[in-house]
This record gives C-alpha cells, structure tokens and sequence, in this order.
C-alpha cells in the first residue's frame, strides 16, 4: 500500500475521535467502569487537542535583542509543512498575522512542504502574493522528496522576493 494513502488515511480517520469521545462521555453516566472511561476520555482529549488544535496555532513570540546598536523587526516561521497535514488556508492565515506585525524581513527557517502529492507549487504558495514586507529569507531543509529545491527558489523569485538557499538534508 502507498506510504501517502496510509497516511491520508490516518489523518482523515483521526475524526473518528469525536463520535468516540461522545460515546465516552454517554458512557460517564453508568457508575460501573467509570474511572476507565473518564481515563479513555482523557486520552482522547490529549489525542484531540495533538491532532486539531495545536498543530493549526500560530504562536507569536517577541524578543528584544539588546546591545545590537540595530532596530529591525524580524519574523522567523519555520516547519510550515504544506501538503498531507495543512492547507493554503493555513498558509493565509500565517500570512495575514505576518502582515499585522509590520516586520522588516520574513526569515523562513524549516520545512516547506510535507508530501504535497503532486499540487503545483505555485498554487499550494498563491496566499505568498498577499505578504507585503520589503523581502523574505528562506533557509530551508527539505525533509521531504518534494518540491526540489530549485523549484522552490523559482517559485519565491517569482514573487519578487529574496531567493532561497536550500540544503538537501533527509533525502
């Protein structure tokens, strides 16, 4: 079987926490096994909020770097993992809290894509085009086959900002 459909699969299948948990919780009414069912419940909180919430977060962290004798606002982004796991939709919403901290420079450092599974990147990247800072770094590990690194480089150029440098690391 495909490593790919095994994986969509078991992305999609991960809904399939939420009839159970209802399940559990109809099944907190009984008294006997309680303990166990509130444990399973638990579990499958910790299972909900791993696979929904946490991954979909976009954290904002400031820091003041002092003794430098320079003031620029920098955004560092890394392991945004387009493909199986997350959408444009996901990257739309990165670019629009980006575009709210008025940064100097994007400095991209992780993972692009995890296994787009063949969409052309210039439509997996199309939320880029509404980033309105000066220039954007990327210094990138390509940790999947795909997209190469040059295809990567091309697809930033076109955007009119700053090319990536990319190393071949895990392939």
């Amino acid at each position: 079987m495909d490593k790919l459909l095994i994986k969509q699969c078991l992305f999609h299948g991960s809904w399939l926490v939420v009839p159970f948990m209802a399940w559990l919780g109809w099944r907190l009414r009984e008294r006997r096994g309680r303990w166990l069912v509130a444990l399973l419940l638990a579990g499958c909180l910790v299972f909900a909020w791993a696979r929904f919430v946490e991954p979909q977060r976009i954290r904002v962290q400031e820091t003041v770097l002092t003794g430098t004798r320079a003031q620029a606002r920098l955004v560092l982004i890394s392991d945004i993992h387009l493909g199986v796991y997350k959408d444009r939709a996901y990257l739309q919403r990165l670019v629009e809290r980006i575009n709210t901290l008025r940064a100097d420079a994007v400095v991209i450092a992780g993972d692009f894509t995890y296994e787009p599974d063949g969409e052309p990147l210039e439509r997996m990247f199309a939320p880029w085009r509404r980033y309105r800072s000066r220039s954007t770094r990327c210094w990138a590990t390509m940790t999947s086959r795909l997209p190469a690194p040059t295809s990567m480089r091309s697809c930033v150029r076109r955007w009119r900002r700053t090319a990536c440098r990319s190393s071949k690391a895990g392939r």
